[in-house]
């Protein structure tokens, strides 16, 4: 698909949100793709929060420059996460949409900022009011996630993860293949020290630009001590 400068302009009228959505283009016509496999009367709900996450998340990109190493960590954090039904063998696991990994002053990769982004403040109230309580139930994946690559770092070799070597079934086979490509990969990053989280990490949810009303109040807690909780707006 190919989008008109004029239109781009008439949208997007700041240079810097036309040059993160035409950086994202091609991702943006997956998702238009995407949701055609859905029934009409869905589909502009499901565009919108996909569309939005994707110029969110590139937007943080765009406050949070990232090296190599940091690209890479971020994007295995990430695809962790995404399929933490394989990573931690759970069914109906609560995910964020973005985890920011910096360096401290120390040199170490940490996580300072786990993220969600929020198509409106009533789709935040109703994440926080579920049974699971999304914000919270987020950040417990994310230190789940933390503790098995920390896991990974520190053995020498894959047949000292224990959890690899529980998965014996016959219907283990894809997650104890994925769970070695995991070990394997992180080798490859050549960590010596231990992932954390930074001693300013936030929990921020970000809205849309123009999105008002009553913001509801929530707490969240990262090792049972209490974290700061973000809300910002997008430009978009």
């Amino acid at each position: 698909m190919q989008w008109n400068e004029e239109y781009l302009s008439t949208i997007f009228g700041e240079d810097t949100k036309r040059d993160i959505f035409k950086k994202n283009s091609d991702e943006i016509e997956m998702k238009f793709e995407w949701v055609k496999k859905f029934p009409a009367e869905e589909r502009s709900k499901l565009i919108f929060g996909a569309v939005f996450e994707t110029l969110a998340v590139s937007e943080n990109l765009e406050n949070h420059p990232e090296n190599d190493i940091q690209k890479k960590m971020r994007g295995l954090i990430q695809e962790l996460y995404q399929k933490a039904e394989i990573t931690l063998g759970e069914k109906w696991p609560s995910k964020p949409d973005f985890v920011s990994v910096i360096f401290d002053k120390d040199g170490h990769l940490v996580i300072d900022e786990i993220l969600e982004m929020k198509t409106s403040v009533t789709a935040l109230e109703h994440g926080i009011n579920k049974k699971q309580s999304q914000p919270q139930n987020s950040i417990q994946t994310i230190e789940r996630i933390v503790d098995l690559i920390n896991t990974m770092i520190n053995a020498s070799d894959i047949s000292q993860i224990g959890l690899i070597n529980k998965l014996q079934g016959k219907y283990d086979n894809y997650r104890k293949s994925f769970l070695k490509d995991t070990f394997r990969r992180i080798k490859e990053l050549g960590l010596s020290k231990n992932i954390t989280f930074s001693q300013d990490l936030q929990y921020h949810v970000v809205l849309p630009a123009g999105e008002t009303g009553n913001i509801p109040k929530f707490e969240v807690t990262h090792d049972n001590k209490p974290i700061r909780a973000t809300i910002t707006s997008s430009r978009f």
